[in-house]
């Protein structure tokens, strides 16, 4: 079973388009969304979840390389969940997922 999201936030690196050893191009990207809430009429953030995605050379991967994107540009992309890992950062437990942006139909995936 796939869990399809969107997600809306921010890069966490560089983006990298690679081709793997059978010739594929893979864009991958590190994307972080922080969950924010009302307090005092004040917003804070409440904690930060990490993605880890990649869009495939099938899905639009050069076309989204394209793009232009770098650490720190906001992006909206719809995902498809994978994997799931727990880490351990400065004693506070981290949730970090992997996912798979199928960027069809073009402009899907967009920057702002």
């Amino acid at each position: 079973m796939s869990i399809n999201i969107t997600v809306n936030g921010r890069l966490t690196r560089d983006p990298a388009l690679r081709q793997t050893q059978s010739g594929k191009q893979v864009f991958s990207f590190g994307l972080a969304h922080n969950f924010r809430e009302r307090v005092s009429g004040q917003m804070r953030d409440v904690t930060t979840v990490f993605f880890d995605a990649s869009v495939w050379e099938e899905d639009g991967a050069v076309e989204v390389a394209e793009l232009g994107l770098a650490k720190g540009s906001r992006v909206t992309v719809p995902l498809t969940r994978g994997a799931r890992t727990q880490h351990r950062t400065r004693q506070w437990p981290r949730t970090k997922f992997s996912l798979r942006s199928q960027h069809r139909p073009p402009g899907r995936l967009r920057a702002g």
